[in-house]
């Protein structure tokens, strides 16, 4: 003799009861809706506009409270892509940001490279500033990056 098993029946749920619980997730969703808008929405076309209208490396310095935003941007437009720009001092803080910035650059501490005019076959940046002519070198701190020609 065969045995079947037999699955336990529920008992039918009331199309009104689907009804309600349908109506409840509704006004659950519809009320996120409208409170997410203002409060996150909002805010995030706040930082938009200001990343837009500052930039992302003067948006990402004021944010931290931090200074050099003006000589991260100076490194940039004046040291190749393919090149290294040298740094000394702190390696926290303010440089964990200015080397991301400075992508594809390579940044090297620059007791690495001595008196070397390549590194890793890449040249070291070069750059002129009131006259004189040297490597451009970041001087790092916590809060702050500065930029000299050495």
């Amino acid at each position: 003799m065969r045995m079947r098993a037999h699955a336990a029946r529920l008992p039918p749920v009331s199309s009104s009861r689907w009804s309600v619980v349908t109506a409840l997730v509704l006004i659950h969703i519809g009320w996120g809706l409208l409170r997410v808008p203002r409060v996150v929405v909002g805010r995030r076309l706040d930082d938009i506009a200001g990343y837009r209208q500052q930039g992302e490396v003067e948006r990402l310095f004021d944010a931290s409270k931090l200074e050099g935003a003006a000589a991260v941007s100076w490194v940039r437009e004046h040291a190749a892509p393919d090149s290294v720009v040298l740094w000394s001092g702190s390696e926290l803080g303010a440089m964990e940001f200015t080397a991301a910035f400075l992508w594809p650059r390579l940044v090297v501490d620059a007791h690495r490279c001595g008196d070397a005019t390549t590194f890793a076959g890449r040249k070291i940046a070069v750059a002129t500033v009131a006259g004189r002519t040297g490597r451009i070198t970041l001087v790092t701190s916590r809060t702050a990056v500065s930029v000299e020609v050495r």
